[in-house]
């Protein structure tokens, strides 16, 4: 199936679903959406997912006049207003589960609808990281989540944001949001319930950056059948003696000087950068088949996952969040991976038709070339209220943001090996929460 027919399926099931007595009976908290009222669960659900970051009475004037005649479909009478507090209220009576079944459906359906995609030497690549989030600056969030401290000396709130991204097919799996407090490895390890519920035949490769690594996750990602890919630091105190020898490769037990008579063997790596420094890594694949350059190959192919950050942050603004409660902030988090989830499955097909142009070009082009980020997320945001309201073809509208991507003018070129120095920044403020976009 292409990119179109997959989104349509996902936009289908969610719209059939999210209106049905069986959804609101599941998903509800407590006695909410009991009486019929202007705000059914499926309703919210769909405000929900077409807000635009603006003011909120700006947000239900752009929704009713999108949805107004779909509303009084569903309810048998015309809907001329709701207030503010009703929305508030309205959707702290949404359970969260709710919202992961958006991540799940989009996840599940792309796997069950397209099985063939790329492997990596036939490995399914996973990558694991966390990002810190700024939440709005009000005392309710600090309390909340907890606050940090920044160069300038000013204290914001923080939500500690983690993910498990599917490197092969360009999809957020699995995505946590926890308070400031919760470190990258408990948080590393409760991804990994999701691996059970994924029907994933090939051989899967868990990528991590440096402050993963730990005696405790290389035995539990062991023991779930996993093998791993970790970035070392330089101050491990098995790598003493490693780095005196001139190997670049050897076989380490890490329970060794432990009371136990088990072993737990990791394969310990290392080669040289461009920059002159040396760069280590542990594993758990110990086939010799994979060599020291192909792992520098592999553990690069972590990449995308950071870009992923730039993505979810600033292409769909999840920082901006569109109110103050624990509900809130927790709905918008998974309602921005849902966004970039569905943006990464047209991304794909808009991409394979640009490859098609390419080849068939009659001048040759050393440049590579893809679908911009920018426009398919414009798009996909301009056009859902139309694809939810049920007022046109779902089909037609995802063909329709496949088109605008894959014109020549919406292009971007793609750089291989391109890169830039880092510079860590803790920027201010970036959203006055107190003060919205009106248009």
């Amino acid at each position: 199936m292409t990119g179109s027919e997959i989104c349509t399926t996902i936009i289908s099931t969610v719209k059939e679903r999210i209106h049905s007595d069986e959804f609101r009976e599941k998903y509800r908290i407590g006695n909410c959406f009991t009486r019929i009222r202007k705000l059914t669960m499926g309703i919210v659900m769909m405000f929900l997912l077409c807000s635009k970051k603006k003011s909120l009475p700006n947000e239900i004037d752009d929704f009713l006049n999108s949805f107004g005649g779909a509303i009084t479909e569903l309810i048998g009478k015309p809907v001329v207003s709701f207030t503010k507090q009703a929305i508030s209220k309205a959707r702290k009576g949404i359970s969260l589960d709710a919202f992961y079944w958006l991540l799940d459906i989009s996840v599940s359906t792309f796997f069950k609808c397209e099985p063939s995609y790329d492997l990596w030497h036939g490995l399914h690549l996973f990558a694991i990281d966390g990002t810190d989030i700024q939440l709005p600056m009000v005392r309710q969030c600090a309390t909340l989540f907890g606050s940090q401290r920044l160069r300038n000396s000013s204290e914001f709130p923080f939500g500690k944001g983690s993910y498990l991204y599917s490197v092969s097919t360009r999809l957020i799996v699995d995505a946590l949001l926890e308070t400031s407090k919760y470190s990258e490895r408990e948080l590393a390890m409760r991804h990994m319930d999701r691996f059970r519920t994924l029907a994933i035949s090939a051989k899967s490769v868990v990528l991590m950056d440096r402050g993963y690594f730990s005696r405790e996750l290389c035995e539990f990602l062991s023991n779930s059948n996993l093998f791993y890919v970790f970035r070392l630091k330089n101050n491990p105190k098995f790598l003493k003696a490693f780095k005196t020898s001139k190997k670049r490769t050897a076989v380490i037990n890490l329970n060794e000087g432990l009371d136990t008579n088990e072993k737990l063997l990791v394969r310990i790596l290392r080669f040289r950068l461009e920059t002159g420094e040396y760069e280590y890594l542990a594993t758990n694949l110990f086939d010799r088949k994979y060599t020291i350059d192909l792992f520098k190959e592999l553990y690069f192919q972590r990449w995308p996952i950071e870009t992923k950050f730039k993505q979810v942050k600033g292409r769909f603004q999840l920082e901006n969040f569109s109110g103050y409660s624990e509900e809130a902030i927790d709905q918008d988090f998974l309602i921005a991976v849902f966004y970039c989830n569905l943006l990464e499955i047209l991304r794909s097909e808009a991409d394979k038709q640009i490859s098609d142009i390419l080849a068939s070009d009659e001048c040759s082009r050393k440049q590579h070339y893809a679908a911009g980020e920018g426009i398919l997320a414009s798009r996909l945001k301009a056009y859902l209220p139309n694809i939810l309201s049920g007022l046109c073809d779902i089909g037609q509208q995802f063909k329709r943001i496949i088109t605008c991507a894959v014109q020549r003018s919406n292009w971007t070129q793609v750089i291989p090996g391109r890169h830039y120095a880092r510079h860590v920044q803790q920027p201010g403020r970036k959203y006055c929460h107190n003060s919205k976009d009106s248009f």
